[in-house]
């Protein structure tokens, strides 16, 4: 079997790199190659590779100052940025050359194709399951990261590397969305039911009882109260019980080993 390339990502704790981060441990723990308690165990069919990480301990200065080998990966100047690098054919001849890729959702459809080749946490091709993660990998991070996102996505772009959009005006906006557009949303692909039945006391996930990388996609947004902060005070016992669907799922994810040990470090949290 050929060598797997490998994969080195760009991060900042607590950034959307955090996404990467999380689910690359989460497919290792599936394939039974992390540590469990009692020792690793590397899974009899595949093996995934390590994961490499070159993190930006000071987030203030790598908002001021764009390091330029990030720069190379990333035109953006933002984490997550990753360098694919594939080994040299086991008969001989040059490695293929080395490739740049940026943007979580990006990083994380990639990572999932080349390694969960049991669909572990990637739901096969054709599944409304993979339809769902499909959808959830463009939706949250092209809308969802950015309705608390303490940055421009045009950031090198600006006089101030620091601006976000923090007025009053796009608050409100941002707001309304998550409450009224997003959270109904999630909590009926959760099994909230119209008449605001919860559908059982099981655990819930977005494609059914079972952990998926589509909850990946979502579950960055809870990593802080931000965005759990928008929904505050509904009106209507209608919207109450989308509040408490969507708060018992953020729950759920941030209980998640890997989540709480890649957001919820000991030294820091962003």
């Amino acid at each position: 079997m050929a060598s797997a390339p490998r994969l080195t990502l760009y991060h900042v704790h607590g950034f959307r790199s955090s996404r990467v981060f999380w689910l690359a441990r989460e497919l290792q723990r599936s394939y039974g190659i992390a540590d469990t308690g009692g020792g690793t165990r590397k899974h009899p069919r595949f093996g995934i590779p390590e994961l490499k990480i070159m993190e930006f301990a000071d987030a203030d200065a790598f908002r001021a100052e764009k390091p330029a080998a990030l720069l190379a990966l990333n035109p953006n100047g933002k984490v997550p940025a990753a360098l694919l690098e594939h080994p040299a054919p086991a008969g001989g001849g040059a490695a293929p050359p080395d490739v740049a890729l940026f943007e979580s959702g990006a990083i994380a459809s990639f990572y999932l194709d080349t390694y969960d080749t049991e669909h572990l946490l990637l739901p096969p091709p054709g599944t409304n399951e993979r339809a769902v993660f499909n959808v959830l990998s463009h939706w949250c991070t092209g809308t969802i990261d950015n309705l608390t996102s303490n940055s421009s996505p045009i950031q090198r772009a600006l006089a101030d590397p620091a601006a976000g959009r923090s007025d009053d005006v796009a608050r409100r906006a941002n707001a309304t969305y998550a409450a009224h557009v997003f959270a109904p949303w999630l909590a009926a692909q959760l099994g909230l039911g119209l008449g605001g039945g919860d559908g059982g006391g099981e655990d819930r996930y977005i494609c059914g009882p079972t952990f998926t990388a589509a909850d990946v996609m979502v579950g960055h947004s809870f990593s802080h109260s931000r965005l759990l902060d928008f929904l505050r005070d509904p009106e209507t016992e209608a919207e109450a019980a989308v509040v408490a669907c969507v708060e018992d799922y953020a729950k759920l994810l941030r209980s998640r080993r890997d989540f709480q040990e890649v957001y919820y470090r000991s030294d820091e949290e962003e």
